[in-house]
């Protein structure tokens, strides 16, 4: 049995890096599945690529952590192409400011045209899902498969709530929490220490039983993975996760470039040169170096060229010319309810008062539902003082009695629902009852 779970855990940190326990539970369309350099070249042998990636540059010490990585097995999301208006065409991170990018070379490990949403976690190992690892037909047999295995094997959500409830419970007694003393740090510390041999344990299940399923896939995985990485880019810019990487030459963008101590940490991870420039000049080096800008296909045309109310997806041919291809724009909200998934799509309000404003310093998309954070949706609005202002609504996310499922499609409980909150006379759109009104 491959080990899987040994791994020393890099200096580097992804900012969207997630513990190994929190990655069993998928996300929110499809489970994941976990890759290691062992597993993947028994798969795609030792396939070297030449790569770039954009990191953040505020401080030496993210420039020094990529370095720290250098021929280890903690993974990097990397690309080869990217649309002319993509902030990664300009030196800027994706969930970063950016101001560094470097030229690497590195173990394959997964390639896509398009962003996968990987995440590693906090081993360096990488999530994914299995669609991107093994395509569309063989990625769908191996998420039936990890949904069987995961109730076969009874490690879902609710089984780890059973299981936590129930040590939770001993803790509280042989500790006296909750009735002779109060100290919740001290009962957070006892109850994580007691789950830490179970957590332990259902990583190693969940693990071995995911690589038991990837085994029997290992043509479909090999064969879809070499035909994605030299294919154009879709949405914005190609994906390919590396490894054992080696940092050739290293940009700096003029902001970050101008800091001797910044200079200083690119010239000692870089085994090549250093440059610095503006934006511009990036996109020369970065050209120079294999990597490809699509010049006709920018993400910005998505609003630009198409009614409000849809959105470009590509390009299509009309009357012999390349125009861009416009669909009706939809917004997909999933959530969960004892475990089980579900999924809520709303048609794109065709509202002419659709547009971007600023939120706490952020542009944000006015009038549009989204999925929320402290409830089950947010929208953000213009009150009427003119001010932008977030609207939480709908029972889920961090408010209090877990999640309630919205059942529009039965006319009893719509009706039942929108005469509780007197829908015909919903209030201002700048008021929670508006909006869950509008959703069922």
């Amino acid at each position: 049995m491959i080990n899987e779970s040994d791994h020393k855990e890099p200096k580097f940190r992804s900012v969207h890096t997630k513990s190994s326990f929190d990655s069993t539970f998928g996300g929110w369309y499809s489970e994941h599945v976990p890759l290691t350099t062992k597993f993947m070249q028994s798969v795609l042998g030792k396939e070297r690529v030449s790569v770039f990636h954009i990191g953040s540059a505020d401080l030496s010490k993210d420039i020094l952590g990529v370095g720290s990585i250098a021929g280890k097995s903690g993974t990097l999301s990397t690309f080869t192409k990217v649309d002319k208006g993509e902030k990664l065409a300009k030196g800027q991170g994706i969930q970063s400011r950016g101001g560094i990018i470097y030229q690497l070379e590195g173990s394959l490990l997964v390639a896509s045209t398009r962003d996968m949403q990987t995440h590693p976690d906090k081993t360096g190992r990488r999530w994914v899902e299995p669609h991107y690892l093994a395509g569309k037909v063989a990625g769908m047999k191996m998420q039936r498969e990890l949904e069987k295995g995961i109730e076969k094997n009874k490690i879902d959500r609710n089984t780890w709530d059973k299981i936590r409830d129930k040590i939770d419970a001993q803790v509280r007694k042989e500790t006296g929490y909750g009735d002779t003393q109060y100290d919740h740090q001290a009962h957070d510390e006892n109850l994580k220490k007691a789950l830490g041999p179970y957590k332990r344990d259902w990583i190693k299940k969940y693990i071995d039983m995911c690589y038991k399923i990837m085994r029997k896939y290992k043509p479909q995985i090999k064969r879809h993975i070499l035909s994605q990485k030299d294919k154009p880019s879709q949405h914005g810019w190609n994906e390919i996760l590396v490894n054992q990487i080696k940092i050739k030459d290293v940009f700096l963008l003029s902001r970050e470039g101008k800091y001797p101590a910044i200079r200083k940490a690119a010239e000692k991870v870089a085994t090549g040169t250093v440059t610095v420039g503006s934006p511009a000049k990036f996109r020369k080096w970065y050209q120079e170096r294999g990597g490809i800008i699509n010049e006709g296909k920018q993400m910005n045309e998505a609003r630009g060229t198409c009614w409000v109310g849809y959105q470009q997806i590509g390009m299509k041919k009309k009357n012999g010319k390349m125009v861009p291809n416009c669909v009706k724009e939809n917004v997909d909200i999933y959530y969960e309810e004892n475990g089980k998934g579900y999924g809520y799509t709303f048609e794109f309000i065709t509202d002419k008062s659709l547009q971007e404003a600023e939120y706490q310093g952020r542009k944000v998309k006015l009038n549009k539902i989204m999925q929320g954070d402290a409830k089950k949706f947010k929208v953000y609005v213009k009150n009427p003082k003119g001010n932008v202002v977030k609207v939480n609504f709908g029972q889920g996310g961090d408010a209090k009695g877990g999640t309630m499922r919205i059942r529009k499609s039965n006319p009893k409980a719509r009706k039942n629902f929108r005469a509780r909150h007197n829908c015909d006379n919903p209030g201002p759109k700048h008021k929670a009852r508006y909006w869950a009104c509008r959703t069922w």
